[in-house]
């Protein structure tokens, strides 16, 4: 996976700016932006503990992003793409990714819990200290992409080929997913009662 590639000239600090006002190869830490973004492309920025309100997401492109420390819970990321772009330390519960397009997007140490990524196209991504529980990845086309130390419990791979995926890494006691779609699937000993009690296998000692 490639890391963002970032030039930073500028860094502005504590400020409230319109969201058109973001500027490429510029670092905002503590900065509050208000109102619509109508670029295409977001490229070369650097958040850091901001905010941001009324923006329209929806299909916005970003290249070489970093958000750190930002709470994005909720958020309508719906047919974004992301490249080379890393979530660090932000909140993103409930957010929906929904036909979105991510490569070479990392989430570190990221609460995702209830976060929606059905239907996305997710490649040579990264999700590492994160919490997953109860995420929804249905319908997702999932290539090289590297589940490292996170909580899966209760997520939701349902109509998901699962040949791609090594979750040896990850923790869970039960997972959805179509039993069809489940061939190739790496996992540990210790997992697989998560997976076989699906079957409607019981698991005894005695």
């Amino acid at each position: 996976m490639r890391k963002p590639v970032l030039h930073i000239e500028e860094e502005r600090t504590d400020e409230t700016l319109a969201a058109n006002a973001i500027e490429p190869e510029t670092a905002y830490k503590n900065c509050h932006f208000e109102g619509r973004y109508d670029l295409p492309k977001m490229r070369e920025v650097r958040f850091q503990n901001c905010t941001f309100e009324g923006i329209n997401w929806k299909g916005l492109e970003l290249l070489d992003i970093e958000f750190s420390s930002i709470d994005f819970s909720g958020i309508e990321f719906e047919e974004i793409v992301c490249y080379r772009t890393e979530f660090n330390n932000c909140k993103l519960t409930g957010a929906n990714f929904i036909q979105s397009l991510l490569v070479d997007t990392a989430f570190i140490e990221t609460r995702l819990e209830s976060s929606n990524f059905s239907l996305c196209k997710i490649r040579e991504c990264l999700f590492q200290h994160a919490n997953l529980k109860e995420i929804f990845f249905q319908e997702v086309a999932f290539k090289k992409t590297e589940f490292d130390t996170v909580e899966l419990d209760g997520a939701d791979f349902s109509d998901t080929n699962l040949a791609q995926l090594d979750l040896r890494k990850a923790e869970f006691d039960w997972l959805i997913f179509s039993p069809q779609l489940l061939k190739g699937l790496k996992i540990r000993p210790d997992q697989a009662a998560g997976i076989v009690i699906q079957f409607g296998v019981k698991i005894s000692e005695s």
